[in-house]
């Protein structure tokens, strides 16, 4: 039998907004449609990402960044440091 999944992304708020207000998970279980363990999930991986972000842990996108996604001011902020290495390449190459 297949799970049943959810797109959690987009009633993320609402289910956080209504727990929030003091209601029980058997209510939002029963508003949309989904488990217990779903609701208990939520809102302790969201929990979670709030605490990091008050601990000045800056998210990043997750998965393999694109090809020259690299912002104008981080290349400006490595160009210096590739051009030691290339110096320090040449001075050893001679």
């Amino acid at each position: 039998m297949p799970g049943q999944y959810a797109k959690m992304e987009s009633i993320k708020d609402k289910v956080l907004r209504w727990k929030r207000k003091g209601e029980t998970s058997k209510e939002i279980e029963e508003s949309f449609g989904l488990t217990k363990k779903q609701i208990k999930y939520l809102v302790s991986r969201e929990n979670r990402k709030e605490r990091a972000i008050k601990n000045r842990y800056v998210p990043c996108p997750q998965g393999r960044p694109r090809k020259g996604s690299k912002t104008e001011e981080i290349k400006r902020n490595n160009e210096p440091t590739q051009l030691r290495m290339q110096v320090d390449a040449l001075r050893h190459f001679f």
